[in-house]
């Protein structure tokens, strides 16, 4: 039996980021690791209710310092719920489900306000997830989760941060979680629920990313014809319902092209009689709470939750004052900054791997562990996260490439992959020319990642020697690999003449792709939440002499050629 509380356990997991996480003896990693199981099975097996009101109270209490604790234990939690379900009594899925109601409820919910927190959304999707399953399973206490998740959605319409929520990928996963595949659309009460249609619809019309998809969209002509006739036909119930009055209305109705058109569209015909007239208002109002699934298909998006947190908090999220007046020099979208706290070597990813992580788009989990493994990668310390391995199996052959560029995999416990190699480039950081990683793939296709293994040693092959120098790491110092700085010029580019003497077109345009049109974005904070967010553009790493132009002091005439 474990006698440490469960706040103290929480309060001793160590964050990717923290500070004294530099010690080489110790895996970090594997230590949080220990840490999570031991609140695991402190929670479904050694919990008693002193220490869960004690852990609720300071988990409220001090929200902001807890938060990526619990959004690092709440993950942890979903990861393992099917190994904890699969051998699990009843009992300690009640334990599960009481603890995670807990802290929607006194603890998430009392903090919604803080809703634009980084974490906040990931812990809210974690816990409803978690409280669904566990939950569920005790049939004589499914009406205790239903009520928690429906308070907890009127909760979220009460503090108005419906937009902040949908608009990125975790509220939105949690909110569809909620209303549709739990099917707690038909629980939550109706005035809510045209109030969440009205806000959803609101965002995505004000959005200049969903003008072209507004146009063809049948769903919100649905709910644009929905709101006209509910405003028309209400005002109408509202002032006098007599059949006299009823009777002038349908006349004038029946005159309206407009109306005609829109009752065409909604499949529905025009109500004979005023006693008609209140079931025609609640189909009015079924069908426009209908179509919020279909408008919910709009989101994430980016530009909506820019949107949603300037009208959640205008002070605090005043854009285009920022985005228009900067201080000394242009920032790039996902240029480095010292939040990012990014080891010393710069990650640069192709624009596959860019299109690799989008298709996981919703796994935000799994482009977390992405990003964990690439931050390593920038850490320098290789060998300590075994990061250098050159086999994609036990069964596998060495890479086929260049032997003095060398490739390496790094290996995931979900099966993928990620290709990356040691080269060089400018890198904004230092103003230099210096050694960098270049992410080639992140897949858990054997045949794509050896395509790209076979395209990179003919890749490697147009390197000068001098450039294939470049590409040699140096050798650690206490477990720590730092890239070299090679000088502050630019390259002067590749030999060709040999090697491209003896290729065919289709492997030039390849070589080409790879090495002059390729961009390469690099590794940021904002790249993850943009990536995770569902973005569709991101920033490419400039050369030396782009950067010098926008950073121009003063205006200048760019002239270039299209393509």
């Amino acid at each position: 039996m474990d006698a440490t509380s469960l706040i103290k356990l929480l309060n001793a997991i160590k964050l990717p980021n923290d500070d004294d996480n530099d010690d080489p003896k110790v895996d970090y990693e594997k230590k949080r690791n220990d840490l999570l199981k031991r609140c695991l099975n402190k929670l479904i097996s050694d919990l008693d209710d002193s220490d869960l009101d004690e852990c609720i109270i300071d988990l409220s209490i001090s929200f902001d310092d807890y938060l990526p604790k619990l959004q690092i234990f709440t993950s942890y939690l979903c990861n393992k719920y099917s190994q904890i379900a699969l051998n699990a009594k009843l009992e300690r899925n009640i334990l599960l489900a009481k603890f995670i109601s807990r802290l929607i409820t006194d603890v998430i919910k009392v903090n919604l306000q803080k809703s634009d927190s980084f974490g906040l959304s990931e812990l809210l999707h974690n816990s409803v997830e978690l409280l669904w399953r566990a939950g569920i399973k005790e049939n004589n206490k499914q009406n205790s989760v239903f009520n928690t998740i429906k308070n907890i959605f009127s909760a979220i319409m009460g503090a108005n941060i419906l937009e902040v929520l949908v608009s990125e990928i975790y509220g939105y996963h949690c909110l569809k979680r909620i209303l549709f595949d739990f099917n707690m659309i038909n629980q939550i009460e109706q005035t809510e629920l045209l109030k969440a249609v009205d806000i959803v619809a609101a965002l995505v019309e004000n959005c200049p990313e969903h003008i072209n998809g507004l146009s063809l969209s049948k769903c919100f002509s649905v709910y644009k014809t929905c709101t006209a006739l509910l405003r028309d036909y209400l005002s109408t119930f509202k002032v006098d319902n007599e059949a006299k009055h009823w009777n002038r209305r349908r006349a004038a109705a029946s005159n309206n092209s407009l109306d005609e058109q829109h009752l065409a569209l909604l499949g529905m015909k025009m109500p004979q009689k005023a006693s008609d007239l209140p079931h025609f208002l609640r189909a009015l109002e079924q069908q426009k709470i209908d179509s919020l699934k279909d408008l919910m298909e709009f989101f994430p998006c980016i530009s909506c939750h820019k949107q949603a947190l300037i009208h959640f908090s205008p002070e605090k999220y005043n854009f285009s004052e920022d985005e228009s007046a900067p201080s000394r020099c242009f920032h790039l979208p996902f240029e480095f900054n010292d939040d990012d706290k990014l080891g010393p070597w710069d990650v640069l990813l192709s624009e596959d791997t860019i299109k690799d992580l989008q298709h996981l788009e919703s796994r935000p989990d799994v482009i977390r562990l992405v990003m964990q493994k690439l931050g390593q990668i920038s850490s320098g310390k290789w060998d300590k996260h075994e990061l250098r391995c050159t086999r994609a199996s036990s069964n596998e052959t060495h890479l086929r490439v260049h032997d003095i560029i060398p490739v390496y995999i790094v290996l995931l416990n979900n099966g993928l992959m990620i290709l990356w190699q040691v080269d060089y480039g400018f890198t904004i950081r230092s103003n230099s020319l210096t050694q960098l990683v270049r992410i080639w793939a992140v897949s858990d296709d054997h045949k794509k990642i050896n395509e790209i293994l076979e395209n990179l040693s003919m890749v490697h092959q147009v390197y000068t020697p001098n450039q294939r120098h470049w590409c040699m790491e140096q050798k650690a110092n206490d477990n720590l690999i730092l890239p070299r700085i090679l000088g502050d010029g630019e390259d002067t580019g590749f030999s060709k003449d040999i090697v491209y003497s003896s290729r065919t077109e289709d492997e030039l345009l390849m070589i080409q792709k790879m090495l002059v049109t390729n961009k390469f974005v690099p590794l940021s904070t904002n790249l993850y939440k943009s990536l995770v967010l569902g973005g569709l553009k991101f920033t490419f790493q400039v050369s030396k002499k782009e950067y010098e132009i926008i950073n121009c002091p003063t205006s200048a005439i760019v002239v270039g050629r299209s393509g």
